[in-house]
Formats: structure tokens, sequence, C-alpha cells
């Protein structure tokens, strides 16, 4: 049996939404509008390999998840945020 390896990144975005403060089965929520099926546990196990905390150090019970897609001449590129909304403070932002 041989298993699919997740695409690199849809592993960051996993870790990142986990780091900005989603739940594990939120993050895993995220990724199946990708198309990736994984695991509470998976995306865990790709947060602790990466051994990364969150810049803010924030907490908050929610978050807010906006995308964007920017072109650059022939190349497309997905933008992420992430946002408290209670403060609208950026939690976390990064390109794909």
């Amino acid at each position: 049996m041989e298993r699919e390896a997740t695409p690199q990144r849809e592993m960051k975005l996993g870790i990142r939404l986990h780091l900005a403060g989603l739940s594990l089965s939120e993050a895993v929520s995220s990724l199946e509008t990708f198309g990736v099926e994984r695991c509470r546990t998976a995306v865990h196990n790709w947060v602790k390999k990466a051994n990364l905390q969150s810049a803010s150090g924030a907490t908050s019970d929610y978050v807010a998840i906006d995308e964007t897609v920017i072109q650059l001449d022939d190349e497309q590129y997905w933008l992420y945020a992430a946002v408290d909304p209670a403060t609208n403070r950026l939690l976390h932002g990064f390109f794909i």
C-alpha cells in the first residue's frame, strides 16, 4: 500500500492555520477545500515536526481567515491572512 504524500504548500497552510489559532479540526476542514483530506493527527504531527510558535503569541478563541489570488505576469500566488476579529490585529499572513 502506497501513501499519498501531502503537497508541501498544503502542509505549510495547515501548519500556519493551526498556529494562527484554528483548532486542528478547523485546519483539517480548511485543507479539505483544496482537496486534501488528512486527519487531525497528521496536522498535529506537521506542526510538531515544524517546531514553530505563533509569532505574536496570540491565543484567540476566534480567527477570521481570508484568501485571495494575486496575478503577477503568468504566475498566480495565493495570499492568506488570519486576523483576530476582536482587535483586527493581523495574526499571520503568507503567500503560497
